[in-house]
This record gives C-alpha cells, sequence and structure tokens, in this order.
C-alpha cells in the first residue's frame, strides 16, 4: 500500500491500514478503509460492522461539505 499511497496512508507495521470504516486523514478526504483487519472472531462479523460506521462516516462529512443530494424518484 505504502507503493499506492505514499504519506497519505498511515500503516500499521503489518502494511495494514490503521483505520478502517472511517476517513482515513485529512489528507486524504473521501479515502476509506474497509476488511483489512484481522480478528480472532473472524473477517465476517467484523465487516458486519465497519460498512454502517462508514456509511455514517460518508454522510457526516457529506453534510458538513454540504454536497448532499437528495435521491431522484426516476
Amino acid at each position: 500500500m505504502d507503493q499506492l499511497f505514499g504519506d497519505t496512508v498511515s500503516l500499521d507495521i503489518r502494511g495494514i491500514p490503521s483505520v478502517q470504516g472511517e476517513p482515513h486523514r485529512p489528507a486524504a478526504p473521501g479515502l476509506y478503509f474497509i476488511g483489512f483487519g484481522f480478528h480472532i472472531s473472524g473477517n465476517l462479523s467484523e465487516l458486519k460492522l465497519h460498512p454502517r460506521k462508514m456509511a455514517r462516516a460518508i454522510a457526516r462529512d457529506r453534510r458538513l461539505a454540504g454536497t448532499v443530494r437528495q435521491a431522484s424518484s426516476q
């Protein structure tokens, strides 16, 4: 990942993004990671939590940026 993102992404010693389901860093707005962790309960049980967290973070960021659009009925 270092080759892709350089210093924009903070990685742990295993090369995994240190933040998941939330905006990564102010230097990389809109960059989110999900599913990179290793958990004793298994990745599937962890994956059900991150999408909601990520969706809330994206909605919050869009509200703050004033870019929320209503869904069209077309």
